[in-house]
């Protein structure tokens, strides 16, 4: 938890893929608005050390990204993976970030727990305000 924190990647989910350091991977991804999948996104995977492979994702609670993985050989590009990324609940942080925030006003508004989500809005209003205060723009 030190890690995610230090580095600021409390709020992302890494997708992680192993194979062949020479192999390059590709991942194809699509965000959906509401019930509507958009097009599919393809980017090279970052090679991270000798044969892992990493992807970065800021996923917010309830939201689901499909996605599929393809390695390229000299001679073949196949599809070796495919899945969904998922962020199905909140992690506890101490102190909330905005993206905490809104991550648990949209459970509590699963929940119906209309008390914690005006809590949460009432937060989450402070800290823009405060945001606002403290950082102005050029």
């Amino acid at each position: 938890l030190k890690i995610l924190r230090k580095h600021h990647l409390h709020d992302r989910m890494i997708l992680e893929y192993r194979t062949k350091p020479s192999h390059r991977v590709l991942i194809d991804y699509c965000f959906t608005e509401g019930e509507e999948e958009m097009d599919f996104m393809e980017e090279e995977m970052e090679h991270m050390y000798e044969g892992i492979f990493a992807k970065m994702f800021v996923v917010f609670y309830g939201e689901e990204i499909p996605y599929y993985i393809k390695e390229e050989s000299p001679n073949r590009q196949m599809i070796t993976e495919s899945g969904h990324i998922k962020c199905e609940e909140r992690l506890d942080q101490g102190d909330e970030s905005g993206y905490d925030l809104l991550n648990g006003m949209m459970m509590s508004y699963q929940h119906q727990d209309y008390e914690t989500l005006r809590w949460l809005y009432g937060q989450f209003q402070k800290q823009q305000q405060r945001t606002e205060e403290e950082f102005l723009l050029l």
